[in-house]
């Protein structure tokens, strides 16, 4: 798990972590907003990592597996389906024109679109890879 702390408040809290057995490993430092006076303002910060143990919740809190058949689309899929044919029937009906309309009036909405539709988004991390810390 990864968090950060205060630079002003980082010796209490690392201390109480140890006092319960934790032993935060530093892995950064950054600046966060944090309320000062009557505003905020960027304050120092570090970033800390604790290997968490790996458990599994007792049965009785696990949630049941669904009794949806794999082969069946979810809800979400069939959604998902509808709406990419929603929207091929209105780019074949509005076409290039209306994307450069976008690109003209709105620049950062276009730069955006595009990239939520070619970026790939990265996989999340395995719970025990600190690689990029």
């Amino acid at each position: 798990m990864r968090f950060d702390v205060l630079n002003d408040q980082r010796d209490a809290i690392i201390a109480k972590l140890i006092s319960w057995g934790w032993y935060p490993r530093p892995c950064g430092s950054s600046m966060r907003i944090a309320a000062a006076g009557t505003g905020v303002l960027p304050q120092p910060a570090m970033s800390y990592e604790i290997a968490l143990p790996k458990t599994t919740a007792p049965a009785a809190t696990r949630l049941p597996m669904s009794k949806r058949k794999t082969s069946e689309p979810s809800a979400r899929e069939k959604l998902a389906a509808k709406l990419a044919e929603a929207l091929q029937a209105d780019f074949e009906q509005h076409g290039v024109s209306t994307i450069e309309r976008l690109r003209e009036k709105y620049p950062e909405r276009y730069v955006d679109a595009v990239t939520k539709l070619t970026v790939p988004t990265e996989p999340a991390p395995a719970p025990d890879d600190f690689r990029n810390c």
